[in-house]
């Protein structure tokens, strides 16, 4: 259950910085001694460290990279002791959405979500369309789905 809250936790935070601003951040520092070439900035980066730029800004991966750290730690710590139910559908198919806003909700295939303090069990015809009004009503920027025919409202 610990490797679905942190799949879920991933779902989220992925959500998150796809949505945070890409810009490099302009560090209040003055610049770094000499200048890195390409390969060292990649050896450096591959390696976990961070640099600045030659016009002191830092690239704005490396703070999202260490947001998420403090988000996976923070949110598996809530998550501590779920319990996620695998619900299969009976008929019809889920909708996708790029986040869930905190629901603990998760479809993994078109007949299956991960759904969290509940037991594994199926879905009913109206219970996907609840799950599915979920999706559209969460969504920012996206939904998929295999067959959006398939898919009740």
């Amino acid at each position: 259950h610990e490797a679905i809250s942190a799949y879920y936790v991933l779902w989220q935070f992925r959500f998150l910085a796809a949505a945070a601003d890409r810009m490099p951040l302009k560090i209040n520092a003055v610049g770094p001694e000499r200048q890195l070439d390409i390969n060292s900035r990649e050896l450096l980066e591959s390696k976990g460290v961070m640099y600045l730029n030659p016009d002191a800004k830092m690239g704005a991966r490396f703070v999202h990279g260490a947001r998420f750290y403090l988000f996976h730690d923070r949110e598996m710590e809530r998550l501590r002791g779920t319990r996620w139910g695998l619900a299969h559908c009976r008929a019809g198919e889920l909708l996708c959405a790029d986040n869930y806003r905190g629901y603990l909700y998760m479809p993994i295939s078109p007949t299956a979500a991960f759904l969290g303090g509940y037991q594994d069990g199926m879905l009913t015809l109206d219970d996907v369309r609840q799950c599915n009004k979920l999706s559209l009503k969460v969504a920012v920027n996206w939904l998929f789905a295999r067959d959006l025919q398939a898919c009740p409202l």
